[in-house]
């Protein structure tokens, strides 16, 4: 997701709803809308009218609380309701799959917790506009309530609407993902979450108004998440557009100080972001050249942390420093060169991504090719063959480059990551997993995968069922995440658990290709 980029002209922004049809809805995590927002209360719905256009109806609300701004109790505000689907779907507890249980939510109640800021003009028709004074949401802003109930607003795909699903923990039930139905919270335990997002996002606040560089680096950076791991975490988002505004914003600034230390450990953390992640143009045009070359030493730099090796070569791989109309001997793509074949793998990923990032301008895409090229041949670790996968794909590159890649043999590369347990019965494990694969005659692709237990002493356990990946694509790789339900309970104690994947043509017939992950290490408690 670090390629996507939402370029909006002024007249779109005019004549669209934020965030509506074709921009895709971020949803943010607590602390991020409470530093987005400039009003977060509680309304009381009133009535509901219209400005002219179908995305401008509003609803009139009467301030029944407030948690931050001048909005007084009482106060009645005009909000424009665009794309936000109100009505609350069934969900289903598919803890037995022989007989799912539907459960349905109470019914919504006639308030919503709105996260707001003032509204730019829109375009009701040629020549006239809405009028002053009406508020909008931030992305992703409004919370419902349904029987004492909080549910949040996803918008699961791009064009589609935003709809409720149940309020979890923040962040994690934003930032991670929960792949099961969960009990929404209650407005009592919300508005304790609630409040410690106001305290990170004033601890933020107070962070960005020290005026001494060093110090308020420091401090930002303790506000941010932790390092990033390699493999990628297994809890992925599961679904929507997720996006830690808060964490992006303070990164920004630590990187106004430059190719500095606590900018690359900056990049280095595991800040969530989808349609508003790092823009690598903003950071180099001030100084293309003199900022590659620092990005460059870092990443060359052996005994630096790999996380800050991995974000500068990340940062180049964003927005190379292109070669000027009148310089065609910037050699910077075959500097990189000696990064793949670096002692660490995490680097090697990187470099990938960094050098393939050459392949889209036209003096250097022929070096850069040839520098990838023996490099994937000579590539062994499946990590680093998924991540450069996803990588090359990312900058659409042809079967000529992907074909050394990913063929094997038409055999897969695969890879698992550990993820959430069911501690209460030991029988259901979590697992977020990567393969990747080319072979030409099996398009579309279809994919299972089965979960394979083993204790100590040898015992084997199988999961029950197949289960498709949750996440694939036609170009030869594909991520995803599942529950697996073992055919009978794993005991306490460490299982090492693989999966079987399996892959074949046009949704039939059998597999083409299979592949067993390494194992990994579940401890069952």
């Amino acid at each position: 997701m670090r390629r996507n980029r939402m370029i909006l002209g002024l007249a779109a922004l005019l004549a669209a709803p934020a965030g509506a049809g074709a921009a895709p809805m971020e949803h943010h995590d607590l602390a991020s809308l409470w530093f987005l927002a400039d009003e977060i209360v509680m309304g009381e719905e009133i009535s509901h009218g219209t400005e002219g256009a179908e995305w401008n109806e509003i609803t009139t609300y009467r301030v029944s609380r407030s948690w931050k701004g001048d909005l007084a109790v009482g106060a009645e505000i005009e909000v424009f309701d665009d794309v936000y689907r109100l009505t609350i779907e069934p969900t289903w507890d598919w803890s037995d799959p022989e007989n799912p249980q539907r459960i349905d939510p109470p019914e919504r109640e006639a308030c919503a917790i709105l996260f707001l800021k003032p509204a730019p003009a829109r375009m009701i028709e040629e020549g006239r506009f809405t009028r002053e004074g009406l508020w909008e949401k931030v992305p992703s802003g409004m919370r419902i309530l349904a029987g004492g109930k909080v549910y949040r607003f996803v918008q699961m795909s791009n064009p589609g609407a935003y709809e409720p699903v149940p309020q979890g923990d923040d962040p994690q039930d934003v930032l991670v993902g929960n792949l099961r139905p969960i009990e929404p919270m209650d407005l009592l335990t919300f508005e304790g979450e609630l409040a410690d997002a106001k305290a990170k996002a004033e601890r933020a606040d107070a962070a960005l108004a020290l005026t001494d560089t060093a110090t308020r680096n420091r401090a930002l950076l303790d506000l941010l998440p932790p390092r990033q791991t390699f493999p990628p975490r297994a809890e992925i988002p599961q679904g929507g557009f997720p996006a830690d505004a808060l964490s992006m914003r303070l990164r920004e600034e630590i990187a106004k100080t430059g190719v500095t230390d606590d900018f690359l450990e900056a990049m280095g953390r595991e800040v969530v972001g989808s349609f508003r992640t790092w823009d690598g143009r903003t950071f180099l045009d001030p100084d293309r050249s003199a900022r590659g070359e620092l990005l460059l030493a870092a990443a060359l730099e052996a005994d630096r942390p790999r996380q800050q090796r991995t974000a500068a070569l990340r940062v180049l791989a964003d927005m190379p420093p292109w070669p000027a109309e009148d310089d065609e001997n910037d050699p910077l793509v075959e500097r990189l060169a000696p990064l793949l074949s670096d002692a660490d793998p995490w680097v090697r990923a990187a470099a990938v991504d960094a050098v393939a990032s050459w392949l889209g301008n036209e003096e250097w895409k022929w070096t850069a090719a040839e520098v990838l090229e023996p490099a994937l041949r000579a590539e062994t670790d499946a990590e680093v063959l998924i991540e450069s996968a996803w990588d090359l794909m990312g900058h659409r590159m042809k079967d000529n480059l992907l074909d050394p890649l990913l063929r094997r043999g038409r055999r897969l590369v695969a890879a698992v990551r550990p993820g959430p347990i069911d501690p209460a019965s030991g029988a259901a494990i979590v697992l977020g997993y990567e393969l990747a694969c080319r072979d030409s005659e099996s398009e579309p692709y279809y994919v299972s995968s089965v979960a394979v237990a083993t204790a100590a002493d040898g015992t084997q356990v199988r999961s029950s069922a197949e289960e498709r990946l949750t996440s694939t694509n036609t170009q030869g790789a594909g991520r995803g995440i599942s529950s697996f339900t073992f055919d009978e309970p794993l005991g306490s104690g460490t299982w090492q658990v693989a999966l079987e994947v399996s892959i074949s043509a046009r949704h039939e017939g059998p597999p083409r290709a299979t592949a067993t992950t390494a194992p990994i290490a579940v401890v069952i408690p």
